[in-house]
């Protein structure tokens, strides 16, 4: 069976999404699509919009044959790192094609960016270290230095390019024979405002949401899902970081030094988790890198955590028939049913179980905030 892959987080999932399915269905003539999806945080450094079955749901209803959780491990860290993840999770079920969206859909065009992401020189280094100290958020800046710095990169790549190029560099380090699959973006670009030709961007989304505004013309699904509100968890974030200790939190990652005592004076001086980012973010520590800092920290996530299994979230018929192949040759278990799983102590699998119970007290109905979830939900079944 030939499968392809996409790395995702569907927060929440929309026409996009299930425009980048379909043409990389046919693209690549594959008999299924496994998605590696962000579970109950997303690399944004925030709780997922909603729970991660209903997300799952969404994506099988609309071309995925079979969804696994990306460990919240890798979705709390760079770039690099998320890319390592998903590909490394991908390329453990035997899956043969890689399919990203990008700005430019330009494959030779990404290899190149792959290829200077892995060699950067000294003074494209100087030049992006330059342009986030006046402020730029990450990805403007690396496009700024890149095309000050290599002419090849004139036509500076946007956000989906430049993670799309940490896939690719993510497979080639692995050593992977997944073959890349790339589809170019329609309609909103990335975290941008309003709709174009139909499509949205999953922020203008979620902000609809929140906002109590309809959605439905932007997602294939029809129905009121329960947004989460994350304000639920402030009393939560501010009492952890002022009863914590520099010490402790030094061994989180992404905490380089300084950060933490930041973090810690921050909570001292805020009433609300808004005010504490406030203070915390400064033209080094973005907000984005903050947030998932405070995130990994809550979670009592720790550098080198190993992988100890991969989280079945949902399958059709035909991911079924997918997940039997894949069991013969995938060096991690495949956990269908919690209950018949036992997490180690240093892996990434009892983060996830945590990252679920802390998403569960943001939901604004009092009755499914209980802990326990990944215990008592079933994975979710389509098309049978």
């Amino acid at each position: 069976m030939q499968a392809l892959g996409i790395i995702c987080e569907y927060n929440p999932f929309h026409l996009g999404h299930a425009y980048h399915i379909a043409t990389a269905r046919e693209m690549s003539g594959c008999d299924a699509v496994v998605c590696a999806m962000s579970g109950s945080v997303v690399q944004r450094g925030e709780i997922a919009l909603t729970d991660k079955w209903t997300r799952a749901r969404h994506a099988l209803q609309n071309g995925a044959d079979l969804v696994v959780e990306l460990p919240s491990y890798y979705v709390l860290q760079s770039a690099d790192v998320f890319a390592h993840g998903g590909v490394s999770i991908l390329q453990s079920l035997g899956v043969q094609y890689l399919s990203f969206g990008s700005e430019t859909g330009d494959l030779p065009y990404l290899e190149s960016l792959a290829a200077h992401m892995q060699n950067e020189s000294e003074g494209f280094r100087a030049t992006l270290t330059t342009a986030l100290a006046q402020g730029l958020g990450y990805p403007a800046a690396y496009a700024r230095a890149l095309a000050e710095t290599d002419e090849t990169f004139a036509t500076p790549p946007g956000a989906n390019d430049l993670l799309g190029a940490a896939y690719l560099g993510a497979l080639h380090g692995l050593g992977g024979t997944m073959t890349p699959i790339v589809v170019r973006r329609r309609g909103a670009t990335h975290d941008q405002s309003g709709a174009q030709d139909g499509f949205a961007s999953a922020s203008e989304i979620r902000a609809r949401i929140y906002d109590g505004k309809p959605v439905e013309e932007l997602v294939p699904w029809q129905e009121n899902i329960s947004a989460r509100d994350a304000s639920l968890l402030d009393s939560h974030i501010l009492a952890f970081f002022r009863n914590t200790s520099p010490e402790h939190l030094a061994r989180v990652p992404g905490m380089e030094q300084g950060l933490e005592n930041r973090l810690i004076c921050a909570a001292r001086e805020s009433g609300t988790a808004a005010q504490f980012l406030e203070k915390a973010v400064t033209r080094r520590y973005t907000a984005s890198r903050v947030r998932r800092a405070v995130l990994c920290a809550l979670l009592d996530i720790r550098c080198a955590m190993e992988p100890d299994g991969i989280r079945v979230l949902g399958f059709t018929p035909t991911g079924v028939k997918l997940l039997h192949e894949a069991k013969k040759t995938c060096p991690l278990p495949l956990v269908v049913k919690m209950a018949d799983f036992t997490p180690s102590q240093n892996g990434m699998m009892a983060v996830d179980i945590r990252a679920t119970d802390l998403a569960a007290l943001c939901d604004r109905q009092v009755e499914r905030r209980c802990a326990g979830a990944d215990y008592t939900t079933s994975p979710v079944r389509v098309g049978f």
